[in-house]
């Protein structure tokens, strides 16, 4: 072999060796590249999950909080307790409630026109009366309490007599009676208890003879009240 035979053949040697070493790199790079993006696309994905389950994401919110709104109600309550005033009372509460919050009923309370097992609702105005007072309805609403009071002082125009339709005290059932102004369940009943025991009323005046009708209530009732 002569001398430039020799060169030829490392010169082919060398040159495949280049090419095997630019392949390869060019392999070994292309890996990477793949590997890279990869890891790219996971990390991206578990960044992605990871903001979901935190609610971090721009695209992703969760709202974990919640508002819960209370009502609040008050009653008043006056008369024979001995703390009258407003307090703050509890979905369902009971009269009772409301007069155990009072501090009870005074020694001069009258239970007997107290309904003690009503519901109380807000803004409702309780009253305890005293023995021997008169009251028409021991709870009521304030707007029931002021047609009342304006029954009494002959202010309202049923109490005047403008009422066109007059009460049979003789016929009434429990209903027609608190269609009275200032008659109430318990005073409607009264009457009727009374009626029960005694027979029918003699004169509108037989009225007065009745526990918790006086005179003012007898002056407030008696233009929108027969026997006939």
């Amino acid at each position: 072999m002569n001398r430039w035979q020799l060169l030829d053949k490392r010169w082919l040697i060398g040159l495949g060796m280049v090419v095997m070493l630019v392949v390869g790199g060019l392999f070994i790079k292309s890996t990477q590249s793949t590997s890279n993006t990869d890891f790219v696309v996971e990390k991206q994905f578990s960044t992605s999950l990871d903001d979901v389950a935190l609610g971090t994401s721009d695209n992703v919110a969760i709202d974990q909080t919640s508002e819960s709104v209370e009502v609040v109600a008050y009653a008043d309550i006056k008369g024979e307790v001995h703390s009258p005033g407003i307090y703050q009372i509890t979905p369902n509460m009971r009269v009772s409630g409301v007069i155990d919050l009072a501090g009870g009923m005074t020694e001069n309370a009258d239970v007997n026109q107290v309904n003690l097992a009503q519901i109380v609702t807000d803004q409702m105005m309780i009253y305890v009366p005293a023995e021997g007072e008169e009251v028409s309805e021991v709870v009521h609403n304030q707007a029931e309490e002021s047609e009342i009071t304006d029954a009494v002082n002959g202010d309202s125009d049923i109490a005047s007599g403008q009422s066109e339709d007059k009460v049979n005290i003789n016929t009434a059932n429990l209903t027609e009676f608190q269609t009275l102004n200032g008659v109430g369940a318990v005073k409607a009943q009264a009457i009727i208890d009374y009626r029960e025991a005694n027979g029918a009323f003699q004169s509108i005046e037989d009225l007065k003879n009745v526990k918790g009708v006086g005179e003012k209530t007898f002056d407030s009732l008696k233009e929108s009240i027969t026997i006939d």
